[in-house]
């Protein structure tokens, strides 16, 4: 089959819109990998991928510095600083997790049943003191409870 000119181009147009549009694709999908990875990657929600980009130039950016910093600076107080915004960080989720104690409690619901995992049995949810009695169920029947041939004693025994 013989193209004519016009067709050609079209043809060789097509495909190159075709390799051109699968490697957008790829690119989009490697940009989306990538926010998959960060750990903020809830902020990118409705995002463009040039907002997206800018906010992983200046994390990776960020992260660089702190490398930095760590690597060739006085790295105790890096890691100070770091400490210290991690236990604010604490301290915000410990005021949140009583502010959501009291709103239950209003609600009259007790926040410390919510504590207790109802899949797990109640004899698991407490450990045992060191040198406690083990917990026995009554239904169980321990190899302590059956007796043994030489403990039945018929009444052919008695006679003998």
């Amino acid at each position: 089959m013989v193209l004519d000119k016009t067709s050609a181009a079209n043809l060789k147009k097509i495909i190159h819109n075709g390799i051109e549009r699968s490697r957008k694709q790829r690119i989009f999908t490697l940009i989306d990998d990538i926010v998959n990875c960060l750990p903020f990657k809830h902020e990118f929600m409705n995002k463009s991928k040039r907002q997206k980009l800018e906010r992983i130039h200046s994390y990776i950016l960020d992260l660089k510095n702190k490398n930095d910093a760590l690597m060739f600076a006085n790295p105790n107080s890096v890691l100070a600083q770091e400490i210290q915004q991690l236990r604010k960080h604490i301290e915000n989720l410990e005021l949140m997790i009583i502010s959501y104690q009291n709103l239950l409690k209003s609600a009259g619901i007790s926040p410390d049943k919510l504590l207790i995992d109802p899949t797990i049995p109640d004899r698991w949810q407490k450990r045992p003191l060191k040198y406690s009695k083990p917990m026995r169920n009554p239904h169980v029947i321990t190899s302590k409870q059956i007796p043994d041939d030489d403990d039945i004693v018929s009444s052919d025994d008695d006679e003998a």
